[in-house]
């Protein structure tokens, strides 16, 4: 009859149905504060004082299914706070920061007076995506905060959502700018939120992001460990092995041959040398997007040089990880090592 079945969700609510009424939006804008915002952001979906409320006749937006809410109610989640910097173009760049459920909204945490959090970068895959209030179930923000962490993430340039131009942008330049974009974040993060240890930082990312994980590996020494899951390594050895063929040659104007100086500098393993963070590799042996060589490559490399690695595989694995009990593996492993070198 003319309304929409929507889904919505955010970073403190799995997704749930929702009934909408496009007409009365229409008729009351106001509606769209007053009923999406608040659907958005999770307060319709957790059982808060005045948020919920059985369906009416001419509701803008009524909530129909709530899954999730006995298990929401047991949970403690800040909000995403929201930030924007100057990028590396000169342009903005945003991010956002969850705060640990530990710590209060002025920056507190219960138990300990004046303590600072050690941070978690998170940076996500693509290039062409990017992270917003939404709820994973892979790397999950608010699963990661409850260990007691800050963690934040950077829509750095290449992300999608923020136009062409700025999706393009790093096009033949798939470190440098993402890279800087990654730098000044942390710098903003830094100078916005005092809680946060400066002394204990770590990044976490898969598949692109993970390949930034290695980019930055050789070009700063800020992190105090780091997590790269499918993380490419040698991009034009990864021109050949890849399902995704028209990709390299999109994002690096043409095959290695026509390009090398360009597959060249972009290669984390150019870079290779400098590599002296401490690195949790991880990589599905199925994998045929980042093959499972750039997995074995980074971690060669780094114990080559006596940097501290462990490698993590999965025999039936590709490049996302499906299996709930190989996601419980991984997360052990990858809280075993944000605990070893951050806490």
């Amino acid at each position: 009859d003319g309304r929409l079945l929507l889904l919505l969700g955010s970073s403190r609510m799995p997704a749930e149905i929702f009934l909408c009424d496009p007409d009365a939006l229409a008729r009351s804008p106001q509606r769209w504060t007053a009923d999406l915002a608040p659907a958005a952001d999770g307060r319709l979906g957790m059982p808060l004082p005045g948020a919920l409320h059985a369906p009416e006749a001419g509701d803008a937006l009524q909530q129909l299914t709530f899954h999730n809410r006995a298990r929401l109610e047991e949970l403690k989640m800040h909000r995403p706070e929201h930030f924007w910097f100057t990028g590396a173009l000169g342009d903005s760049v945003h991010g956002f920061l969850l705060r640990p459920p530990q710590m209060d909204a002025a920056g507190e945490t219960r138990g300990a007076e004046a303590a600072r959090v050690p941070l978690v970068v998170v940076l996500h895959g693509g290039p062409q995506w990017a992270y917003h209030d939404f709820w994973l179930g892979s790397y999950n923000f608010q699963m990661i905060a409850a260990r007691g962490y800050a963690v934040a993430t950077i829509n750095f340039h290449g992300s999608a959502g923020f136009g062409i131009a700025f999706q393009d942008a790093i096009r033949g330049n798939w470190g440098e700018i993402p890279g800087e974009d990654v730098r000044r974040g942390l710098e903003q993060i830094l100078a916005r939120f005092p809680f946060v240890d400066e002394e204990r930082v770590a990044a976490i990312g898969r598949s692109y992001g993970g390949y930034l994980v290695n980019w930055l590996n050789g070009h700063s020494d800020r992190f105090q460990c780091l997590v790269t899951h499918s993380g490419g390594f040698d991009e034009a050895a990864g021109w050949g092995t890849t399902e995704e063929l028209w990709f390299p040659e999109w994002e690096f104007l043409g095959p290695p041959w026509a390009q090398w100086e360009i597959y060249r500098r972009n290669s984390p393993a150019t870079y290779a040398e400098r590599m002296r963070t401490p690195t949790l590799v991880i990589h599905g042996q199925r994998d045929y997007r980042v093959d499972l060589s750039d997995g074995l490559q980074t971690y060669a490399t780094l114990k080559r040089q006596q940097v501290p690695a462990r490698f993590l595989t999965f025999a039936e694995e590709g490049h996302h990880i499906h299996d709930p009990e190989s996601w419980l593996l991984m997360w052990q492993e990858i809280f075993g090592w944000l605990h070893r070198h951050l806490d």
